[in-house]
């Protein structure tokens, strides 16, 4: 296959994908089917038996604020660790080494999974940007809390470590905001 026929191959493959997600006569299954190969970057299974999840990472208004939604069909365990990965000249990489989780609320411990029903949607408490005193800042005791400025994006994955979900990208300004008492 020449490379103009790779070309439309592709296109059409993405042409293809856009109109089986977008219409309603779709059999049920193939929009999610559909949605997880074409967005490798967000979505990406370790083994190629896995079904992919409709997990979404969505950055909120409040600087350091995310959600994790389930729009899949079926519950989903997601480790309740979540990763910050930094991007240098261009390039995604590990990130600040911070205490975020998928938790409600500070003050209890991080479960090892949680459990994300369809339709369901999870708020944890916003990342400061500061590396100690992360999340709960009122539950921490930090000798040092240097500050993460710089392009940072958060990332679930399920707890089988099967699949990752990665958010937007979102910036953390040079200088940090007062740290809260």
């Amino acid at each position: 296959m020449d490379v103009r026929h790779a070309r439309f191959a592709v296109a059409t493959g993405v042409a293809s994908a856009a109109l089986v997600m977008g219409c309603p006569h779709a059999k049920p299954g193939t929009e999610s089917r559909v949605a997880g190969s074409m967005s490798a970057a967000s979505v990406q299974a370790a083994s190629s038996d896995a079904a992919p999840s409709a997990v979404t990472v969505t950055n909120l208004a409040q600087p350091g604020a995310f959600e994790v939604a389930n729009a899949g069909s079926t519950s989903v365990e997601l480790a309740s660790t979540v990763t910050i990965e930094s991007q240098a000249s261009g390039a995604w990489g590990p990130g600040p080494a911070s205490r975020v989780a998928l938790i409600e609320a500070c003050g209890r411990p991080a479960p090892k999974c949680v459990r994300l029903e369809p339709g369901a949607r999870l708020r944890p408490p916003a990342w400061s940007g500061w590396l100690c005193s992360a999340q709960c800042p009122e539950t921490t005791n930090c000798k040092k809390n240097p500050y993460a400025s710089g392009t940072h994006r958060f990332v679930v994955t399920t707890c089988d470590g099967t699949q990752r979900f990665a958010g937007a990208a979102f910036t953390n300004p040079d200088e940090p905001p007062p740290l809260k008492p």
